[in-house]
C-alpha cells in the first residue's frame, strides 16, 4: 500500500531501520513489518504479532477497569506484588489520606512505615502468616497515618493470588476508612460508662424497669441499702 511505500522511502532515504504494524480486518491479523536498508535495497521482514497486540488490548482493558473501579469507590484500591515486593495504589490513597507516590507506586516498607507502632508488627504477622498459608482472603483493622501525620482507623481486605505450586505471588485489596465508625463506638462506650457511674455509684435510690412489663430489671447500691432488694 501506499503507507508501506512511504515507510520504505524513508528507510532507503534516511538509511535507518523502520518498524511499522499493519492490521488486516479480513483475517484479524495484526502484522508487525521491519525494513532494514541495504546497499542494494531493502530487507523486509514480516512477523504475525496478533496474539502479542490481543494481549496488550486484554491488559490496557484490565487496567482501564482498575483505573474507574479506583475511581467508583470511595476505598482505597491497591495491588500487591509479593514478588517484587511493591504495591500498586488507586487513587483512594491521595484523595483519602493525602499520599502522593512516584507513579502511584510504593515498595511494602513504605506502607509499614505508615502504620501505626502499635499495630504494626501485629498486622505484619497476620499478612505474613496468610500469605505462608493455604488461604486466599485476609482482613485486619489497623491505623493508618494520613500525610498530615494523624491517624486513620481503617478495615482493610484482600484476596490472594496463587502460582500453580501454591505460592502467594499477588494480593488485591481494598481499604476503607472507619474512622467515623470508631469514634462513634468509643463515643457510646464512654457514655454507657458514664451512665454505669451515676446509676450505681449515685447516692439516691435509682431503678430500671422493663417498658413492656413494669418489672425491676436493676436497681443501684443506694436503693438495695434502703429497701433491701436481693
Amino acid at each position: 500500500t501506499q503507507r508501506f511505500y512511504a515507510r520504505y522511502e524513508i528507510a532507503l532515504q534516511e538509511n535507518k531501520a523502520v518498524h511499522f504494524e499493519e492490521y488486516y480486518p479480513q483475517e484479524d491479523t495484526w502484522v508487525g513489518i521491519s525494513a532494514y536498508p541495504l546497499p542494494d535495497g531493502l530487507s523486509v521482514y514480516f512477523t504475525d504479532i496478533t496474539e502479542q497486540k490481543k494481549y496488550q488490548e486484554a491488559l490496557r482493558e484490565s487496567n482501564q477497569r482498575y483505573e474507574l473501579a479506583s475511581r467508583a469507590t470511595s476505598d482505597v484500591i491497591w495491588d500487591m506484588d509479593l514478588q517484587t515486593k511493591t504495591i500498586y495504589w488507586g487513587e483512594g490513597i491521595v484523595n483519602m489520606f493525602g499520599h502522593r507516590f512516584p507513579d502511584d507506586v510504593s515498595d511494602t516498607a513504605t506502607w509499614r512505615r505508615l502504620l501505626h507502632p502499635a499495630d504494626e508488627d501485629r498486622v505484619a504477622e497476620s499478612l505474613e502468616n496468610v500469605i505462608e498459608s493455604t488461604q486466599n482472603h485476609w482482613s485486619g483493622e489497623y491505623r493508618f497515618r494520613r500525610a498530615d501525620g494523624s491517624y486513620a482507623y481503617v478495615l482493610d481486605k484482600a484476596f490472594l493470588i496463587r502460582d500453580e505450586t501454591g505460592k502467594a505471588i499477588r494480593m488485591v485489596g481494598a481499604m476503607q476508612d472507619i474512622t467515623r465508625q470508631k469514634e462513634s463506638e468509643t463515643t457510646i462506650k464512654l457514655s454507657e460508662e458514664r451512665f454505669r457511674l451515676l446509676f450505681y455509684q449515685s447516692p439516691t435510690p435509682k431503678w430500671m424497669f422493663n417498658a413492656d412489663t413494669l418489672q425491676i430489671v436493676e436497681v443501684n447500691e443506694a436503693a438495695l441499702r434502703l429497701f433491701g432488694y436481693t
